[in-house]
């Protein structure tokens, strides 16, 4: 349990994910990170995720993750001044508009595949670590 409770926090923080709670109890995470559209600058997506890690034995621990993302577009718009109501001949103040465009679980198996296997990758380095580590 220690060793997977340690490399779910690293490569928690490795990726870039700010951990709002991580309770060693009952070995929960709670974690957020906020991403731009790398294709579309108006639009961002906030990714929340639980990790609740489970003890099966004394070797075996399974991890268990899950993730929501919120979708927001950003709008700036300018107000103008018209002469004769018609014409805009200057702005006169930007608006600034956030809306939610999309809230969903996230289903992409790939976010949760590279993520399981980057905390096999580090529990194996951390036992291989304690096995040619010097007995004192």
């Amino acid at each position: 349990m220690d060793v997977a409770w340690g490399s779910v926090l690293e490569v928690i923080a490795e990726r870039g994910w700010i951990m709002q709670q991580a309770d060693t109890k009952s070995h929960v995470i709670l974690a957020t990170r906020e991403i731009r559209d790398e294709n579309d600058k108006a639009l961002s997506h906030s990714l929340s995720a639980s990790v609740t890690l489970v003890s099966m034995s004394e070797q075996i621990t399974r991890v268990i993750a899950a993730a929501n993302e919120t979708t927001e577009l950003h709008k700036k718009s300018h107000d103008w001044w018209h002469l004769l109501w018609l014409i805009p001949i200057f702005p006169t103040g930007t608006e600034y508009t956030t809306v939610v465009v999309n809230r969903d679980t996230v289903h992409n198996p790939q976010l949760y595949q590279d993520f399981f296997d980057a905390v096999t990758k580090r529990c194996k380095e951390k036992n291989a670590l304690a096995t040619h580590a010097p007995a004192s």
